[in-house]
This record gives C-alpha cells, structure tokens and sequence, in this order.
C-alpha cells in the first residue's frame, strides 16, 4: 500500500534584502505569487496534505490558499521549521515528504515527481543537487560518494579545501519516519537548526539520501531584486516556450511577456511588444497586434486587438470582433463583427452584432459616484466623435451622427444628432485675410529719419 505523501513549503523567510514592505512569497512572478508557483508544482502531485511553515507576522497574508498554515515562532532555521510542521503530523505513523521552499519558484513538476518515484523505491531520502554555475557560488557544496548518495552538504565557508562540482538545491524529499529521528538529533547551529545538517546524518546511520541532479534554474532562490528580474526572465522563458509548443506564434518571443494564467489557442499570432497580465483566455486563431497591453479579458475565436490597444476589466472580443489603434476597453463586451477601429474608450459597454464605432467615441460609464452601462444594439452606427453618457440605450440599426452627445435612449432605425447646422460665408476667408493684412500694414512703426 502506497504511503501518503506530504508536502511541506518553507515560507518564513523576512526578505530583507528585498528592501520592500511586500512579504516574500508573495511578490510576483508572472503575475502570480511566487508561493503559488511553488504550491501549483506540489499540487501536480495530488499530496494528501500540503504545509505551509511561516511566521506570525506572514500567517494572514499567506491563509486562503489550499494549504494549512503553521507559525514558526521564533523563527530558528530550515530544520526547526521542518520540526514545526511534524507536529501537526504527529499522528501520522509514516509518509512520503517533500520539502521545498516559497522563494524557489521555478522548481517543476517534473522534478518533484522524480523524488516521489525514488521514494516510492524506497529511498530513505533525496537530496537535490545542481550542477554548479557562476551566478550559484554561494550554494552549500553537496560531498557525493561514488554510489551517488550525498554524504553532507557543506557551506562555502567551510570547505576548508574541500569542494564539489555540484551545489545544494535546498529540495529534499524523506520518509517520514526516518526524518523525525533525524532532525531530533540535529543540533542547533547559534541559534538555528538547519535541514542542511540531515544528509550527514543519513549518511552516518548508512541510509544515505540519493543525490538527484535537477536544472539549475530551478533552484534559483530569490533574495533580492536582481534574483527576482532574473527569475521573471527564466519564468517568461519557460511561458514563451510552452505557448509556441502548443502553436502559438510569438513573432517576437523576447518582448512578449505572459502571465501564469495565460491560455493560448493554436494559430494565435502575437506582435512584438505585447503585455499578457492576469485572467486572460485567447482563442484558437485570435491575433494581437504590436503593442497591446491585456489583462482580464477574453478573445475569442478570429477576434484581433490592436494596435496599441488597452482591454481590461473582463473585456470580451467574440468571433471577429476588433479594436483598433489606441482604443482602450474595460469590461466591454463587444458581439461577434463589432468593432472600434480606432481612438475610443469604451467603459461598462454591451456591443452588439456589426456595431460599428467610429474615432473618438467615449462612452461616458461614470459620473463621479457609480459606473453606468451603456447598450448599443445590433447594426448599429456611431459616428466620430461621440459621446454617449451612461446609462443609455442605442437602438437596433440606429445613426449616431459625428459629435453627438447622448444623454437619453435612442430608439431603433433612429438617426440621433446634435451638431449644429453648418453657417457658410462664400468669400470671407478672403475679406479676413484682406482685413489682417491692412491692419499688420497700418500698425506698423514708421522708420525714424536720419
């Protein structure tokens, strides 16, 4: 019978090198916490009971996730951490654990499942290693003995002449019972207990942890600022590769930037310059011109964006709908052949089937209290330079003529103006330029005589 498996996720971590007020695990990465990166890995493997170990101070920021919170309190290292949680599993006779860490995000599914396998081997550990590289030096060196089982991490400092090519990636995975003997005899270093100190341990009672060798990127800790631009950069990567895999065209991958949540469909063409946040579902066949800037909004099948276009706020595009050139929308739902070409924001708007809306229109959602819809019929056609000022109605196959401003509903077939007749003066231009010429003449001071 396959024993339960638990996950345990380090989250206790102050971030002071972040120099911010925002908690660790929770800046973002693609848009999503870096804590729910690293929670969406471990769920992949459907565990019997995720952990989160944090501090006092982080317990409400970190609660609502599908997870049990734990306070460490004080704060006294990795081990005593890991001891924290066994607690709440002390009823728990033997399991499969995995520990990991809220501030290494680009740890994968896949490597996870590798130490789950060698557990289920009946590993007594694994011990995850990475292949040293230069922006990793200061990772504690894993000793590897010849039958690849780690005999102890050491940090840099102590090496004493010493080394190893491969670096502690800070991913473990134990058999429970085991763990609990282990850590019980970890003795603190100051005044922190580290997880560290188990391989030695391990290796000393000949049950040594296997040493499994995972990319380097996924160990990547994030500690700073410059570790978080450089996690961005490899997560993009890896969302950049994921899309063109299931048939996506990015023309240019490097300036396109997606979020976690983004769905792609096959044949979806994205320009260069195109900003992907949260929430946002794009169709097989949908096209986003240069520039464009999406989050919370739905593009479906054949619709197209841009460019240098804003959608925002649960914006819907349906079959063929379009919006143009500098045309901002926020909660727009736009029916399928509607389309605003270009300059226009359309806010808290239900757009109809082949509604046509010309430059310059601004439907007017708030009046300074609360947002207001506006409706615009099927067929409908709204001319330049409009405002419409919500909540108003245009009717089915209606004329909204240029500069129209609307304050009440317009019925269907309707033809709605408010632009004033036309005064036309044949030959005044020229009487005009007649006259300002004559008066810049007489206005003219006269040169004094020698």
């Amino acid at each position: 019978m396959a024993r339960p498996l638990i996950c345990i996720v380090l989250a206790a971590g102050a971030g002071t090198r972040m120099k911010s007020g925002l908690a660790k695990p929770l800046y973002p990465l693609a848009h999503r916490p870096m804590i729910d990166h690293v929670l969406a890995a471990t769920a992949t493997l459907s565990p019997s009971q995720t952990l989160i170990v944090t501090s006092k101070a982080l317990r409400k920021d970190l609660s609502g996730r599908k997870a049990k919170v734990i306070v460490q309190h004080p704060p006294r290292g990795t081990g005593d951490a890991v001891r924290t949680a066994l607690k709440d599993l002390a009823r728990l006779r033997d399991a499969d654990v995995i520990i990991t860490y809220a501030d290494t995000p680009l740890i994968s599914a896949q490597s996870l499942k590798k130490i789950v396998r060698r557990l289920h081997n009946d590993a007594p550990g694994v011990l995850c290693t990475v292949r040293m590289q230069d922006q990793l030096q200061e990772f504690g060196r894993v000793m590897i003995d010849p039958a690849g089982h780690g005999q102890a991490v050491i940090e840099k400092k102590d090496l004493k002449g010493q080394d190893s090519p491969f670096g502690c990636a800070g991913l473990f995975g134990f058999r429970l019972s085991l763990l609990r003997g282990w850590l019980g005899r970890v003795r603190a270093t100051g005044k922190e207990v580290y997880l560290t100190s188990v391989p030695a341990l391990a290796y000393k009672d000949k049950s040594p942890l296997y040493a499994l060798e995972i990319p380097f990127t996924e160990a990547l800790g994030v500690n700073s600022q410059t570790d978080l631009a450089r996690a961005e950069g490899l997560m993009q990567e890896r969302l950049r590769a994921q899309a063109m895999a299931r048939g996506v065209r990015l023309m240019d991958p490097a300036s396109t930037f997606l979020a976690a949540d983004t769905v792609l469909g096959r044949d979806v063409t994205i320009e260069p310059f195109v900003m992907i946040g949260p929430g946002v579902r794009i169709d097989a066949g949908a096209y986003l011109y240069c520039g464009c800037r999406i989050e919370h909004t739905h593009l479906r099948r054949g619709a197209s964006l841009g460019p240098f276009c804003v959608a925002r706020g649960g914006t819907v595009l349906r079959t063929r709908a379009s919006l143009g050139s500098f045309v901002e929308a926020k909660n727009a739902d736009l029916a399928p052949g509607a389309k605003a070409r270009h300059l226009a924001y359309l806010g808290d708007t239900v757009i109809g089937k082949d509604v046509n809306i010309g430059a310059g229109v601004i439907t007017c959602n708030y009046d300074g209290f609360q947002k207001h819809q506006t409706t615009i019929k099927p067929g409908a056609f709204i001319g330049s330079n409009s405002a419409l000022i919500a909540p108003v109605q245009i009717g089915k196959n209606s004329v909204v003529g240029a500069g129209t401003i609307v304050t009440r509903d317009i019925p269907a077939d309707a033809i709605a103006l408010t632009r004033p007749n036309l005064e036309l003066r044949p030959g005044a231009a020229k009487r005009r330029r007649w006259q300002k010429n004559k008066s810049l003449h007489q206005n003219k001071t006269p040169k004094s005589s020698a």
